[in-house]
């Protein structure tokens, strides 16, 4: 019963430790946003260019074409 609980009281430290350790991140990740245009034609109105500058896109995701099935 001992040699259990043992093995119990090291396994909830290294869970503790592994946690510890996860949680104490100081790197902040960079955002990139990006935008999907899904409509037949490309034409971007001065409100769509400005919001998209406004908010720092980085990339926008254009629909070129539809495949059809025969």
């Amino acid at each position: 019963m001992n040699n259990g609980l043992n093995f119990l009281q090291r396994c909830i430290a290294l869970s503790f430790l592994f946690l510890c350790c996860q949680c104490n991140r100081s790197e902040k990740g960079e955002v990139q946003r990006s935008f999907y245009y899904w409509k037949t034609a490309f034409t971007l109105s001065p409100n769509e260019k400005q919001t998209l500058q406004q908010l720092s896109v980085n990339e926008l995701y254009v629909k070129f074409f539809d495949v059809e099935w025969n």
